[in-house]
This record gives C-alpha cells, structure tokens and sequence, in this order.
C-alpha cells in the first residue's frame, strides 16, 4: 500500500467536494485520497494490492477486478430521502 494514504488527507473531509473544474484537469488519483479512505477498503474487506501496480495496469488486475465488482453491485440507499418518505 502507497505510504501516501495513511500519511496524507484530512481528517474531516468536508460533506460536499469542492473541487474547481478548472484545476480538476491537472490533479491525479492521489489528490482525491483522505485519510478515511482506506477505512472504506477495510470495512468492504476489499484488496489494496492493485494500488501498488500503474494505473494503467488495473483492468488486468484481479484484485482490482474483484473489488470493481464488489463496488459495482453496491445497494446506495439516500437515508434522508428514505426517512423523508416513510414520514409523509
């Protein structure tokens, strides 16, 4: 795993992500890493090892094949949207 994710980041990301289209041109992968970030891999059990290897390398990972599924097939469920209609 990149030193990177556990050094770098915040600790409290903001709700929103503001980001300025303008720079988003110029910024890599690694700009959108926080802290949290890796808890995400860890509460999925998902592997990290692809995160080693280029970029370009990933489609032909099976890890990193492995955890897209697992990301793909994720139920998102909008708790305030929920709450809102089971009230009215």
């Amino acid at each position: 795993m990149p030193r990177d994710i556990k050094e770098k980041g915040v600790d409290e990301p903001a709700k929103r992500v503001q980001i300025d289209l303008k720079q988003c041109a110029n910024m890599a992968v690694e700009d959108f890493v926080m802290k949290g970030t890796l808890s995400f891999f860890e509460h999925l059990q998902l592997p990290v090892g692809f995160l080693d290897i280029d970029m370009a390398l990933w489609n032909d990972d099976t890890e990193y094949q492995h955890g897209l599924n697992t990301v793909c097939n994720l139920r998102v469920v909008n708790d305030m949207a929920e709450r809102a209609i089971s009230l009215i």
